[in-house]
């Protein structure tokens, strides 16, 4: 069977047909040549005016899917047009984008599988560029970003992450509604601008429909959400709470280890994660060592800990004012414990009191937790590709790995 015969049976461009096919044993290529059929007219690519041929550019080639072993290239020569309106111009050939030598069902394969492995072991696997790989998914984001729908947003959580020295912070703005939690827009920087600039995007009619934002106590976004955000309820979750509260508790630990290792004593050292750890985690080994620290009264540490401990049936209550009665009472107490770490975190729990009841009145089903998933997930792609030199590179790529962007369904692989 003719291999010309697999491509018609896969691909169809109107207006042109396969020809002569040459496989050069060699290299293993196959060079399918491809003709306009007689008389037709080339389309404008500004005006859209059909217009008559009067010559042709030398042929060029555009590599198309592997099929095998072998690598397939088309073989064309485009045909020039003079438009009456638009002066001459170049056809736009169906099969490819501009002037890209690489083909459309081709580029979408390279997309696709750019999302599970690094940009450079696609090259590699399918013997190409790295640079084909990058329009490919510059191509396939290009396309999702405008085919996506967002009016059904309703919730959503903002976060911002270090990306190095060379990119700095970058404002990174989550779905949380809906069945997959997903990016929907990145910003440079983690000030109230950032963050403002993205709600100022979408419009003053998509802000008025969010009903839940999700965020930590960064007061950038705080500020930002409450000018911009009439309608949403703003929620801070026990995830960046409890991470405050274990900070003020290895504050502590680590300023009287300090004072106790002048003494000559170690009795903390390398007791960190058993502090921080809830009981329930704990291995045998750190239960053992935090049982016999606990009985000695007298440590700063012992105290923060036993705060900490206390804390948690805070987040155990169903209704907002049980929870409120329960969070002031703690707070009064904490404020009088003589330790300045647990006493600041208590005043921070006093000033954003409303805000953390929200998780309740919200019914706990919103949350930053997610973010923080999509934040690793974020990370890990800058990873794989050993960090981002270009800030439009790595937007495009946290688009293509976290956007859950739709694809043409003429190009959606039966496996993705």
């Amino acid at each position: 069977m003719r291999f010309i015969t697999v491509l018609n049976a896969l691909v169809h461009y109107k207006g042109f047909s396969f020809g002569d096919e040459v496989l050069n044993r060699k290299t293993m290529t196959m060079v399918v040549k491809i003709h306009s059929h007689k008389g037709s007219l080339v389309p404008c690519p500004e005006c859209g005016r059909r217009c008559t041929v009067y010559d042709h550019q030398p042929a060029r080639r555009y590599d198309f899917e592997p099929y095998m072993d072998m690598k397939v290239k088309f073989e064309y020569a485009p045909r020039r047009a003079d438009c009456p309106k638009c002066g001459r111009h170049t056809e736009q050939v169906p099969w490819a984008r501009g002037k890209s030598p690489v083909t459309i069902p081709y580029a979408w394969t390279l997309a696709m599988w750019a999302k599970r492995l690094p940009w450079k072991q696609v090259a590699e696997a399918y013997g190409c560029g790295w640079h084909a790989v990058y329009n490919s998914v510059s191509m396939a984001v290009e396309w999702g970003l405008a085919h996506r729908v967002l009016e059904g947003v309703k919730s959503i959580g903002v976060d911002e992450v270090d990306f190095g020295l060379k990119l700095g912070y970058r404002t990174l703005v989550y779905q949380l509604c809906g069945a997959k939690t997903r990016l929907i827009a990145i910003a440079e920087g983690h000030k109230e601008e950032a963050f403002a600039g993205i709600l100022d995007k979408f419009g003053t009619d998509w802000c008025a429909k969010i009903e839940h934002v999700c965020s930590d106590m960064w007061k950038a976004y705080l500020a930002a959400a409450r000018k911009r955000l009439p309608n949403a309820m703003h929620i801070l979750d026990r995830f960046h709470i409890d991470s405050s509260l274990n900070k003020a508790v290895d504050t502590v630990r680590k300023e009287e280890s300090k004072s106790l290792a002048k003494k000559g004593l170690q009795i903390l050292k390398n007791m960190k994660y058993a502090f921080l750890k809830r009981p329930e985690n704990l291995t045998d080994q750190q239960r053992e060592a935090i049982q016999s620290i606990l009985n000695k009264r007298n440590l700063k540490t012992v105290r923060a800990y036993g705060w900490k401990e206390s804390f948690r049936p805070f987040w155990e209550y169903e209704d907002p004012d049980q929870a409120c009665r329960y969070l002031r009472k703690w707070c009064r107490g904490a404020k009088r414990s003589r330790l300045p770490p647990i006493k600041k975190f208590a005043e921070t729990m006093t000033r954003h009191e409303h805000l953390i009841l929200n998780w309740f009145k919200a019914k706990k089903q919103f949350s930053s937790g997610p973010v923080e998933a999509m934040n690793r997930g974020a990370g890990l792609v800058s990873n794989l590709a050993r960090g981002y030199k270009n800030p439009k590179i790595m937007e495009i790529a946290l688009f293509h790995a976290l956007g859950d962007l739709p694809t043409p369904p003429e190009f959606t692989h039966r496996f993705s």
